[in-house]
């Protein structure tokens, strides 16, 4: 079962920072594979080839049985099994004397034995499985991409993170490809659609951030994306939260976006405004015990306003829920009322056109 909401934000991301911080204290201390590796001593500064996978794939899988043997035994057992893996791996990997191609080929044979065994389920143990997305976060090799997008669909939110995070790192590499970035972009457009994690959505829309070339793909994606976070959220399956933000700050830095760009875009991001005024307005109610996230969902109120303000341009005087909200550090105690009153202006009532229910625009009234 997936944990779900804001509430298991903390605790995920003090899960994270185990899997990606412990080991590297480790990797000083237990960098060997094994004496018997003589081996990658011989390749690590040649040029393996094909005849070559089957020595790589039986040391892999030697050490992937060792994890997954600990991963069955106490949780001290199992913990340090992890490290003891992501710590030899790396040190192989992030070897001085290796050249690009046995990098290349280590990442590759890697990243194929992990789809074997994120294939198996709910037969992996979730530490052994977070400590193959540590090592798969970590490479920067296209060669993992696979893997990484196999992770996305795991049950286990730490996975999940990790491999968002991996496959941010190697965008620009997989961009070159253009069957690779279609296939990229709608895998991680169909996760970000189902995932009710604040921290972990958040990683994944960083997946989606290709450059320039590729700005129409990814738009698709993102509208995908956002349709399935704002059904979530229509259907309080999903709370709204920070999770938006970093696509925010991404569509704030993109130019030159078209009408047919921008359109619906805007229709998207009004929603998740009114969404956003109303759960500020429900935080704001809860008093002290809920300020973080209201902070949060603050924040995301500026953005997604200032936003649609730099797309739309309305003429005359332009709503303004940022001045209002911004009245609450004074002690205001008709802040949420005033908010909503300009929220209105931007989304329109049944008697009344805002801004958004006008052409070219044409969102629905309210914004449902």
């Amino acid at each position: 079962m997936r944990l779900s909401g804001t509430s298991t934000s903390t605790v995920l991301m003090v899960l994270i920072l185990v899997c990606l911080s412990a080991p590297r204290v480790l990797a000083q201390a237990n960098p060997d594979m094994g004496p018997q590796d003589e081996f990658l001593k011989n390749l690590r500064t040649g040029q393996p080839t094909t005849a070559d996978d089957k020595s790589f794939d039986e040391r892999i899988d030697t050490e992937i049985n060792a994890l997954n043997n600990a991963a069955g035994g106490t949780e001290l057992v199992a913990r340090q099994g992890a490290l003891n893996f992501v710590s030899r791996f790396m040190a192989q990997y992030d070897h001085p004397d290796n050249t690009v191609s046995f990098k290349q080929k280590l990442a590759e044979r890697f990243s194929l034995k992990i789809i074997e065994q994120f294939n198996r389920g709910a037969e992996l143990k979730p530490v052994a499985a977070r400590a193959m997305s540590t090592v798969l976060s970590r490479l920067g090799s296209v060669s993992a991409r696979d893997a990484l997008v196999l992770g996305l669909k795991s049950t286990d939110q730490v996975v999940r993170y990790l491999c968002a995070t991996g496959l941010a790192r190697i965008v620009d590499g997989i961009s070159a490809d253009a069957r690779l970035t279609d296939i990229t972009l709608s895998a991680v457009a169909e996760a970000i659609a189902v995932e009710t994690n604040e921290v972990v959505a958040a990683a994944m829309y960083k997946a989606l951030f290709f450059g320039s070339d590729h700005t129409e793909k990814v738009l698709a994606s993102i509208i995908a994306a956002l349709d399935g976070r704002l059904g979530l959220m229509r259907a309080s399956v999903q709370s709204v939260d920070a999770a938006e933000i970093p696509l925010i700050e991404f569509l704030s830095r993109l130019n030159g976006l078209s009408n047919n760009d921008q359109v619906p875009i805007v229709g998207r991001l009004a929603v998740l405004l009114r969404l956003s005024v109303e759960a500020f307005e429900d935080l704001d109610a809860k008093g002290f015990e809920a300020e973080a996230r209201r902070d949060a969902i603050e924040q995301m109120i500026v953005l997604l306003e200032e936003l649609i303000d730099s797309i739309v341009n309305p003429s005359g005087k332009k709503p303004d829920i940022r001045s209002e909200m911004a009245k609450r550090e004074s002690g205001s105690p008709s802040v949420v009322p005033a908010m909503k009153i300009e929220l209105l202006l931007w989304i329109g009532t049944e008697q009344t056109e805002g801004v958004l229910n006008k052409s070219p625009w044409d969102v629905p009234v309210g914004a449902p």
